[in-house]
C-alpha cells in the first residue's frame, strides 16, 4: 500500500465543482502509474516473473463492458453514414451538368434518412459507460459515444447548410501542414518511368480479379455494380459489400490498389470486426476514417501499386476540400480543377462531388493526412496489426493494443499481405524520396 496524495487540480477548491475532463486524465495517469510500479516490485521483491507490464491486468472481461457494448450495437448497427450522404443521382446530374456548359449547379437527392436523430442521441446518452470499472475502456466508450453525437447531427443536417459546419466539427478541416503536402505532391513533375497512358481493361476482368483476390484472402462478401456510388468503388461494411461503378474505367495497376485499398484493408478490417465479441470495433472509433484510409493507401504503396496521378487525387482532395471551407461553390471548384489543375472535366465532377456532397463534406482530405500518420508511424517500425482488428483510430492504439493483450480482444484473423510481405522491389525507388517529404 502506498499512501498518495494528490493536489487538487481536478477540482475548484473553493466550491467543490469537478473538473471532469482533469478527473480522467488523473484517473488515466494513475492507472499507468500503479501498472509501472507493481510491475517493478513484482520483479525486484518477488518470485513472479513476466515479460509484460500488461500481464498485471485482469484477463476477465467486466459484465458492464459487455451490457454496454451490446446496447451501443443494438441502436447503431443500422447506421451507415455513406449509405444516407452518398446522392442517388449523380450520374443523371452529371449528364444535365455537361449539358449546361457547366454552369447550373447540380441538385443531389438522397435516400429518405431511417433514424430519429433526436431519439437516437437520447437512447445513447442513457448508456451508463460509469459502470465499467477500468478507465481506458470506459473513455474509449465514451469517446465513441461522443463521436456518434457528432455523426447523428451530421445525418439529420442532410441537404442543408449546417451540414458542412457539423461535418468540420467531426471530421474537422485542412490544416496549414495537409494544404502544404498537398501543394507539395501537386508541383511535383511527371515520373519518367510511368507511362502517361495505359490501356483500361474490361469491367468483368475487373469483377474476376476482385472476386479471385477475396479467394485469396479467404473471404466472403458480395460484389455488385451499382450507379449509387461516387467514387469507383467503396465497401459497405454493414451488409460487407463492395460496390463498383458499371462505367468505372480501370488500368491494371488502378484494379491491383482498388483491391489493396478496399480488400486489403477495409474489407479486411471489416471482416476482423465481426470475429470480436466486443462490437465497437465494427461499429468504429472516432475518426477511424483518417486511419483506415492511410492504411489503405499505405497498402497501395507497399503493394507497388501507387503512382504519382493517385497522390496527386487525393491531393487536390485537400485543396478542394479547404475551398468548400472557404465559401466557395461547386462550379468554382469544378472550373479550378479543370482550368487550374488540368483534370479531366468527369474526374473533376467526382472529386467535387465527394466533397460537395450533403452540403459540405470535409471527410476526403483525410486521406492524405491519415497516410502521412501512417506511413511515419509505419517507418518508425511499429506494428499495424492491432489497427487491422478493426475500424480503429491510432489515437486509440496504446488501448487496443492493451485490450489485446488482456484476451480482451482476438488478434485480426485477416492481416493486409502488403504488411506481411511489403513488395519493395516493385516500388519505383523516386517514391521513396517524394513521401519523405510529407510533413
Amino acid at each position: 500500500m502506498l499512501a498518495t496524495e494528490i493536489k487538487k487540480v481536478f477540482s475548484n477548491e473553493l466550491t467543490g465543482e469537478n473538473f471532469p475532463k482533469r478527473i480522467k486524465e488523473i484517473q488515466g495517469t494513475l492507472k499507468q502509474a500503479i501498472i509501472n510500479n507493481s510491475y517493478f516490485f513484482s520483479q525486484e521483491h518477488t518470485k513472479w516473473k513476466s515479460g509484460k507490464v500488461l500481464n498485471l491486468l485482469d484477463q476477465k472481461m467486466d459484465p458492464a463492458i459487455y451490457l454496454v457494448d451490446k446496447k451501443l450495437l443494438d441502436l447503431l448497427q443500422n447506421f451507415e453514414l455513406l449509405a444516407f450522404v452518398n446522392p442517388r443521382n449523380t450520374s443523371t446530374e452529371l449528364i444535365k451538368f455537361s449539358k449546361s456548359k457547366y454552369t447550373e449547379l447540380p441538385k443531389f437527392k438522397y435516400a429518405p434518412i431511417k433514424i430519429n436523430p433526436f431519439e437516437l442521441k437520447q437512447k445513447l446518452s442513457l448508456l451508463r459507460t460509469q459502470d465499467i470499472s477500468d478507465i481506458t475502456i470506459r473513455n474509449l466508450y465514451e469517446s465513441v459515444i461522443n463521436s456518434y453525437f457528432d455523426k447523428i447531427d451530421l445525418l439529420a443536417a442532410l441537404g442543408t447548410k449546417k451540414f458542412l459546419y457539423n461535418s468540420m466539427r467531426y471530421f474537422g478541416r485542412p490544416s496549414k501542414k495537409d494544404i502544404l503536402n498537398a501543394e507539395y505532391l501537386l508541383h511535383l513533375p511527371p515520373i519518367p518511368s510511368e507511362p502517361k497512358r495505359r490501356p483500361y481493361i474490361p469491367i468483368q476482368d475487373t469483377l474476376e480479379t476482385f472476386k479471385k483476390a477475396l479467394h485469396n484472402y479467404g473471404i466472403e462478401c458480395k460484389i455488385e455494380l451499382s450507379n449509387k456510388v461516387i467514387s469507383q468503388a467503396m465497401v459497405l461494411n454493414s451488409t460487407k459489400t463492395i460496390l463498383i461503378r458499371p462505367d468505372a474505367k480501370f488500368t491494371q495497376k488502378e484494379v491491383n490498389a482498388l483491391i489493396e485499398h478496399e480488400i486489403g484493408v477495409h474489407m479486411v478490417t471489416t471482416q476482423n470486426s465481426i470475429h470480436q465479441k466486443l462490437k465497437i470495433f465494427n461499429l468504429g472509433l472516432p475518426i477511424n476514417t483518417e486511419t483506415q484510409e492511410g492504411m489503405a493507401i499505405l497498402s497501395e504503396y507497399l503493394s507497388g501499386n501507387i503512382t504519382l496521378e493517385r497522390l496527386k487525387k487525393i491531393a487536390l482532395r485537400v485543396i478542394v476540400s479547404e475551398m468548400i471551407c472557404h465559401g466557395a461553390d461547386f462550379i468554382e471548384c469544378f472550373h479550378f480543377l479543370i482550368d487550374k489543375q488540368n483534370v479531366p472535366p468527369q474526374d473533376a465532377y467526382i472529386i467535387v462531388t465527394r466533397i460537395f456532397r450533403g452540403g459540405g463534406f470535409t471527410k476526403d482530405f483525410l486521406y492524405l493526412s491519415g497516410f502521412a500518420k501512417i506511413l511515419k508511424f509505419w517507418n518508425a517500425g511499429n506494428s499495424l496489426t492491432p489497427l487491422l482488428i478493426g475500424k480503429t483510430s491510432l489515437s486509440f492504439y496504446e488501448t487496443v493494443y492493451e485490450m489485446m493483450e488482456r484476451k480482451m480482444i482476438a488478434a485480426p484473423k485477416f492481416i493486409t499481405k502488403s504488411f506481411e510481405q511489403p513488395q519493395y522491389q516493385l516500388i519505383d525507388p523516386i517514391y521513396e524520396y517524394i513521401l519523405s517529404g510529407l510533413k
